[in-house]
């Protein structure tokens, strides 16, 4: 299980930052 978490939470960070700029985008 330990290594599943060390394997999504950077994936779950670039998955937001993927989000955040495309809000950031959308807004422009």
């Amino acid at each position: 299980m330990g290594w599943l978490q060390s394997l999504f939470s950077p994936l779950k960070k670039l998955w937001f930052r993927l989000h955040s700029a495309q809000r950031k985008s959308m807004f422009i």
